[in-house]
């Protein structure tokens, strides 16, 4: 701990020591770190420890899944292998032949204040999603919740749950059905859905299109004002409830703080989602758009390569870009590369427009703060052939400067512009070297999806000289205005030859996907430092950045 904690990591020290209790419990250690400056030790926690200590070790659980708007996949409970395919209706079959019972990460005691929050009235009628051969519902019976409504995807754990409850429990009802259909049950026939884990399970089996009607038949079936309670082992799993479709006043509840839960980690979540009273309106409206974004999203996924041929970075960086992309994608020789110039040339050529992740509408109070005078100088970088430098210009902005390192691009925005807008220049030009412009020359300048595409072609100094250029052509609190489709890339901007205020927005764009993808703005301003950190900082950052990208050319 006194090691972590000298690099500033005493959080991670903490998380360690909490895993490797799960995974081994000792009352003595957790006496001793009781004793430790930093570390706190819920009161009652050592008696507990000591309780479940004999007998066999725990599996270590799962580590977490790396950050980043991808599918998420649920990690599995400790003792069960993390290969099987929790998205296959065969393995549960196989696995509740096996076992009579399987609580998966809290019980009813560690649960019951939030469900009795969630229906407060015991005479509500509950659908338990994925029942598995789960004990909770057997308990919340006995606690008063008689009217419950289990299902399953597998005939088997149906079976064996009416079997266990057909004599005690008679007003419980058992049906094998399809969580991402519910088509047994009409519109608002439920007070209460209880999902524990079974989103998870399904996450696993890597389609977005799953997911999307799994959520919508929840919503479909839940009253107004209904509750969904989800519990979930992945804390990105949380993100599905932003998607456009769904409409939920959402409580996060860390499950490793509820009173009598020592089970879950830190990350495990509970999610109290109440139905608002415009979820159906929105249903109806957006339910078909997000399903063929959803099924887009699915065939891109299969297509682009392997996480360990390309990086997991990379990967992310390329699915973002598709999923935002409007442009035809069946095998893997149509996946687009994002960071040649030849793809974009053969692009614009067979394409006469295309707008990326906002229109000006949506940017244009955003432009209006990064830069309030209209004579400002504002350099619209890897224009493409967006509409939006025209947008600008008609909207007063009338010194609008448009770069791009394809030629068919420019030549687009030249016709298109020399008559009508006679003082909008445009030019090729790569995004690394601006060299054309002198020193502090711009205002603002504008990157829609530009940074996103140079990302994409996996070189680490060109990302530093693009940057570096953008740093370098903008006045002292001027504006560099990045819109991004993935939201690790303002990252970036916290490199050390940079000196920026950065504000991050949020960007709804098309159908709300924005939102759920996370989509952002960062509306970084120049500091009076900007050109005294880049020419003290850029050669030892590019000079770091080259060494980077031969060591990933010579290990593939």
């Amino acid at each position: 701990h006194a090691e972590f904690k000298a690099m500033g990591c005493a959080g991670a020290a903490v998380q360690v020591l909490q895993e490797g209790l799960a995974a081994h419990p000792s009352s003595d250690l957790l006496r001793k770190l009781a004793g430790v400056a930093g570390f706190a030790v819920m009161p009652g926690a050592v008696e507990a420890v000591a309780a479940i200590e004999p007998g066999q070790p725990r599996v270590t659980p799962p580590a977490a899944p790396p950050e980043g708007r991808r599918l998420p996949t649920a990690g599995p409970e400790a003792g069960h292998s993390s290969d099987h395919a929790f998205g296959d209706k065969s393995y549960w079959d196989n696995r509740f032949s096996a076992e009579e019972t399987d609580e998966w990460i809290s019980d009813y005691s560690e649960l019951r204040d939030l469900i009795a929050r969630a229906c407060p009235n015991k005479a509500s009628r509950i659908l338990n999603l994925g029942c598995g051969i789960s004990r909770i519902c057997e308990k919340m019976y006995d606690d008063g919740f008689e009217n419950i409504v289990n299902v399953d995807i597998s005939p088997v754990a149906i079976d064996k749950m009416r079997g266990r409850n057909e004599q005690q429990r008679p007003r419980m009802e058992w049906h094998v059905a399809d969580a991402t259909t519910l088509s047994f049950f009409g519109d608002g026939s439920f007070d209460m859905v209880l999902d524990k884990s079974t989103l998870d399970a399904i996450s696993c089996a890597m389609q977005t299109t799953l997911v999307v009607q799994m959520l919508a038949a929840v919503s479909r079936i839940l009253k107004v004002g209904g509750s969904y309670l989800l519990v979930t082992l992945d804390p990105t799993n949380t993100d599905f409830l932003t998607m456009p479709h769904l409409a939920y006043d959402v409580e996060n509840v860390s499950l490793s703080d509820l009173p009598r839960n020592l089970r879950a980690k830190s990350n495990h979540r509970a999610c109290l989602c109440k139905k608002l009273p415009a979820a159906d309106g929105n249903l109806k409206a957006k339910l078909p758009g997000m399903l063929a974004w959803a099924t887009r999203f699915d065939q891109c996924q299969r297509l682009v390569p392997k996480q360990s041929e390309m990086g997991t970075p990379i990967v992310q960086q390329l699915l973002m870009m598709l999923a935002a992309d409007s442009c035809a994608v069946s095998s893997v020789e149509d996946l687009p590369s994002y960071g040649e110039c030849a793809y974009w040339d053969r692009r614009f050529s067979e394409e006469g427009h295309y707008e990326w992740i906002a229109e000006y509408s949506e940017l244009q109070a955003l432009i209006a703060r990064a830069c309030p005078e209209k004579t400002s100088r504002i350099l619209m970088l890897g224009s493409g052939t967006s509409r939006l430098p025209e947008q600008l210009y008609d909207d007063g902005y009338r010194e609008v400067v448009n770069v791009d390192i394809s030629q068919v691009a420019i030549d687009k925005m030249k016709s298109r512009n020399d008559q009508l807008r006679s003082g909008m220049e445009s030019h090729v030009a790569s995004v690394a070297d601006l060299s054309r412009f002198r020193d502090g020359h711009f205002d603002l300048v504008i990157d829609k999806g530009t940074l996103d595409s140079v990302a994409c072609a996996r070189q680490n100094l060109l990302v530093v000289d693009m940057l570096a250029e953008v740093s370098r052509v903008l006045k002292e609190g001027g504006a560099y205005l990045l819109v991004t489709v993935d939201p690790t890339n303002p990252d970036f901007l916290k490199m050390p030859h940079l000196s920026f205020d950065v504000e991050t927005v949020p960007i709804h764009g098309a159908l709300g996907m924005g939102l759920f993808m996370k989509h952002c703005a960062c509306l970084c301003r120049c500091r009076p430092n900007a050109g005294e950190v880049l020419h003290r900082e850029l050669p030892r950052l590019r000079e770091a950045a080259a060494r980077l990208d031969e060591e990933e050319r010579r290990h593939g």
